[in-house]
């Protein structure tokens, strides 16, 4: 900008000198070196002699002197006497027409950088420049054209300050605005970087791996955890091939010994945009593998996408801690059951002995005993259930059979129990196999379905308070392409759970609070080992419960379409 309140430096005044008096300066320089050589006798004038020098001095002080110092509205003096020279010249040497225009810039000067004192004196000196000589001559105006001629000046000098003027004020609001760009764009700035070192250090204090990968899916920021993974899992971009130098050559599926390939890997899968989550994956080469759980979610804005995220976290510990809690559970189940098998057995024999069968006490101590005994070998044979991992449950190939069956077996096991605890078990099974009656055929394999089943029904008749009911239903679902969901529903009007103690009902070993302060037995294993064998059947079970008004557990089996020959 131009304007003085902007030149505060030296530079600043150069470059005003530069435009606005150097121009001046060499106009009066090429003015006095013609009058030298045309009419020298013009410049013997004192008047013209001082006009001359006062331009000279004006362009001297307006380099010289520190005007960003003294105040830059001090400046106008500049102008102000180059223009008083040029009236001075204009009245002196009124031979020379063409002398008014050393007055242009210095009227534009002022108007443009001083504001409404600047417009004021460049339309007075502009005024000064034409009446000033016409009413100072001897003739005086002898007629109206002389006026006319003489008004002519005045009214340019009139229009020239106010275009300087304008074009004043709208430069500087431009440049108001481009400097309040230019602050908004730097705020704008210095919050992103600030939020890029907060997003830093938040990524090199987590635990997880975490990449950023922009919409061309080149990597970002890293924090280092991600590059100790990338190093385990055996990934070098400096040598692969293009396609692959996002993935490793040792990332193995959950057998420790399956390869995973390079395009299902976790920075490949965010590089085409899929979300991917809680994927588990080893790392590193067999006998020195990490449990690593890979995530990849994608990043939009509306309809743009900016990239995607991928997160990665070492589990080994946790899954490690897992797998010695089931060897134990499995170990300390084995060495119980084989002496309480023994016991169990001695048991037997003691009970057909002539000595306790003539003594009544001694039968109901050892009947009480082998009670127990058996309580006891249930709960083993629960935690050696509980204790196979789902890759011991591999997905079945079952055989056709009628869930009914399954359902009306499962609730004949449960129905003297039920009738004991004063419960309504229904509805009443034992007729499904009456040709009437609806069948829902499935691959399965009855027997763990059926432990899957009581499962349920030993929940439900355990939480439900006598007087209350357990109801069982079975129904199939169609689908347009055939197929169908077999839907099995296990409902009690028992005491409920809230939704915290749903969300945790499958966790293994969990019980309930209200189950542990009723001294309700069990160790927290039959939803945990139902829904294991569902999942085996390639079925889901779900929860819904309200506290104080029962629960319903509900099994969904996948019907395959039937085959058409």
């Amino acid at each position: 900008m131009l304007s003085p309140d902007r030149d505060l430096t030296a530079r600043g005044r150069l470059r005003v000198f530069a435009v606005w008096q150097l121009p001046t300066l060499l106009f009066a320089a090429y003015l006095a070196a013609g009058l030298a050589l045309t009419a020298p006798h013009l410049l013997q004038r004192p008047l013209s002699v001082m006009a001359f020098a006062a331009v000279a001095a004006a362009s001297v002080a307006a380099v010289a002197v520190p005007w960003e110092r003294i105040g830059l509205a001090w400046r106008v003096l500049v102008p102000a006497i180059d223009l008083a020279g040029a009236v001075v010249l204009r009245l002196d040497l009124a031979e020379v027409r063409s002398i008014g225009l050393l007055s242009v810039l210095p009227i534009m000067w002022l108007a443009f950088d001083f504001g409404r004192r600047g417009v004021a004196l460049a339309v007075l000196g502009g005024c000064a420049q034409s009446v000033v000589p016409l009413v100072s001559s001897a003739t005086g105006p002898n007629d109206g054209l002389a006026w006319v001629q003489a008004s002519l000046f005045p009214i340019m000098a009139v229009v020239l300050a106010v275009v300087a003027r304008r074009l004043s004020m709208i430069i500087g609001r431009n440049h108001q605005a481009l400097l309040d760009s230019n602050a908004a764009v730097r705020a704008s700035l210095d919050l992103a970087r600030q939020r890029l070192v907060v997003v830093e250090k938040v990524m090199s204090v987590v635990e997880a791996g975490v990449c950023y990968l922009d919409d061309t899916g080149e990597p970002l920021l890293t924090n280092a955890r991600a590059l100790e993974l990338a190093q385990l899992a055996g990934r070098h971009p400096d040598h692969l091939p293009e396609e692959a130098r996002f993935a490793g050559h040792h990332v193995y599926s959950d057998d420790h010994l399956t390869l995973v390939p390079a395009a299902e890997q976790i920075i490949p899968c965010a590089r085409r945009g899929e979300e991917v989550d809680g994927r588990l994956h080893r790392y590193g080469p067999p006998g020195d593998q990490r449990a690593v759980v890979v995530s990849c979610h994608q990043l939009y804005d509306g309809p743009v996408r900016l990239g995607a995220v991928a997160a990665a976290w070492d589990v080994t510990d946790l899954i490690e801690a897992v797998e010695v809690r089931d060897r134990f559970l499995a170990t300390v189940s084995h060495e119980l059951r084989t002496p309480l098998t023994s016991i169990i057995g001695h048991h037997d024999l003691l009970a057909d002995a002539d000595a306790i069968v003539e003594d009544p006490l001694l039968a109901r101590s050892l009947a009480s005993a082998r009670r127990n005994a058996h309580v006891l070998m249930s709960r083993i044979e629960e935690l050696l259930e509980g204790s196979r991992t789902k890759a011991a449950q591999p997905m079945l190939d079952g055989v056709p059979v009628d869930l009914s069956d399954v359902l009306a077996e499962a609730v004949g096991r449960h129905r003297r129990p039920a009738a004991n605890a004063g419960i309504v078990l229904r509805p009443d099974l034992t007729d499904v196999t009456d040709p009437a009656a609806a069948q829902v055929w499935a691959p399965a394999d009855a027997g763990r379905l059926g432990r899957a089943l009581d499962q349920l029904l030993g929940n439900a008749l355990k939480y439900t308070d006598p007087g209350g009911a357990v109801t069982v239903t079975l129904h199939r679902e169609d689908h347009r392409d055939g197929s169908g969901t077999a839907v099995l529903s296990v409902s009690d009007t028992g005491r409920g759970m809230t939704p915290a103690e749903v969300r945790r009902a499958f966790d293994r070993f969990y019980r309930a609070d209200g189950a542990r302060a009723s001294a309700i037995q069990g160790i927290g294993l039959g939803l945990s080992i139902a829904r294991s064998l569902v999942e085996a059947h390639g079925g889901e079970i779900e929860l819904s419960s309200t506290p104080g008004r029962g629960t319903v557990a509900v099994i969904r089996l996948p019907l395959p379409a039937p085959q058409h020959t």
